[in-house]
């Protein structure tokens, strides 16, 4: 994604009205404009005009024949969670996972929004499952319920009868047989309903919509997790990947990022070669076996980590030999809280109509609304191990 995006490539987000399962290409801006400074020669060979569409199978979680039956039945597009949940024959634990995956921005919602209205879907009946009609419902005994007052098929003279009608079965009287049963007369309650309050549920930040891009997709198009933690890093000395090319040949520095690779290759005679990632590109380290030994578990724990060491340039590649490795994950804690709000639109999908407007799905029933310190770490990439 990275690549792509370097050479001028627009990648855009899963979203249920404009993704199928594969990831494909649409129209889009013109990627030569866009090249990262360090591919600027190639301009005038750089003619694309696509933009890339991530697909369903880029998320953890979905099943492909669910999916493509969603996408079969899409027509002109979905203009609710609703409704894509009564079009599309996907399960409701599915169309939760879509929400979860921040999947629902062309109806204006964002990840939050997405979930409220994904879980007061009703898994069985019509109806949404929110508070106020499970009241209503009184299913667990067979009662009526409403408020404290209770009908249990009798009329009983509990100082309400004035306030109770029968209803008979159209054509029918009201003691009518049905298959040698009398059908009891109906209540009708003229009890007043409370509706459900009306909540706005609080802006998720830049940060936890990181933290959950990774945890879901394995990556974030948002943000790069440095970019927030920048100044931090910059506190601690950490210099961006793209500086490195300006700095002399042994001059000493500090780099950190997201730990991508770690490679052992036999013929190496047990050197690790580590790759990290930051906002700003990759920094390509050296591990000599005896500093392994010293950094073990910085080494192969770290899902953030810190490099002191001579940065080494021939021939225009560039490593940094570690002669120190700092475990910086517990930094990753602070994306939870980092950054400010994010709009639900994002400039390639605007949104069809007002998405689910009703207030009243906007409630943090059920919501995960902070992330445990522990959490942001586990979602960031473990590094990939070759040997």
């Amino acid at each position: 994604m990275r690549d792509a995006a370097e050479h001028g490539v627009e990648v855009r987000a899963i979203d249920v009205n404009l993704s199928d399962w594969d990831n494909k290409l649409e129209p889009g801006p013109r990627a030569a404009p866009r090249l990262h400074a360090r591919h600027r020669d190639m301009e005038s060979d750089i003619r694309s005009t696509h933009a890339l569409r991530l697909g369903f199978r880029q998320a953890k979680g979905l099943k492909q024949e669910e999916l493509e039956m969603l996408v079969a039945r899409r027509g002109r597009g979905y203009d609710s969670v609703r409704e894509v949940w009564l079009r599309s024959g996907v399960p409701a634990s599915t169309i939760e996972r879509l929400a979860d995956i921040d999947a629902f921005r062309s109806l204006g919602l964002d990840r939050r929004d997405a979930l409220w209205a994904a879980r007061g879907l009703n898994r069985v009946g019509g109806q949404e499952d929110l508070p106020l009609f499970a009241e209503a419902r009184g299913e667990a005994n067979g009662e009526w319920r409403m408020g404290s007052e209770e009908w249990d098929g009798e009329n009983q003279d509990d100082g309400v009868n004035s306030q109770v009608e029968t209803s008979p079965i159209p054509g029918l009287g009201a003691d009518a047989p049905i298959g040698g049963w009398v059908q009891p007369p109906l209540p009708i309650r003229h009890s007043p309903l409370t509706p459900e309050p009306d909540f706005t549920l609080p802006a998720m930040p830049l940060g936890e919509h990181i933290v959950e891009d990774y945890r879901t997709l394995g990556l974030s198009l948002k943000a790069h997790p440095c970019a927030l933690l920048r100044d931090e890093l910059a506190t601690r000395r950490a210099i961006k990947a793209e500086t490195l090319p300006s700095l002399r040949n042994g001059a000493r520095t500090r780099v950190a990022g997201l730990v991508l690779v770690r490679q052992r290759p036999g013929t190496a005679s047990g050197v690790i070669f580590m790759t990290l990632e930051d906002e700003s590109g990759i920094a390509n380290i050296v591990v000599w076996p005896k500093l392994f030994e010293r950094f073990r578990a910085e080494v192969i724990g770290g899902r953030l980590v810190a490099i002191d060491g001579p940065v080494q340039s021939e021939s225009g590649v560039i490593h940094v030999i570690a002669e120190r490795v700092h475990d910086w994950t517990p930094l990753l804690a602070k994306l939870s809280a980092a950054g400010g709000e994010l709009d639900a639109t994002s400039p390639a999908d605007e949104p069809r109509s007002g998405g689910d407007g009703d207030p009243r799905q906007r409630h943090p029933r059920n919501e995960r609304i902070d992330l445990r310190a522990s959490g942001a770490a586990q979602a960031m990439p473990k590094g990939r191990n070759f040997h």
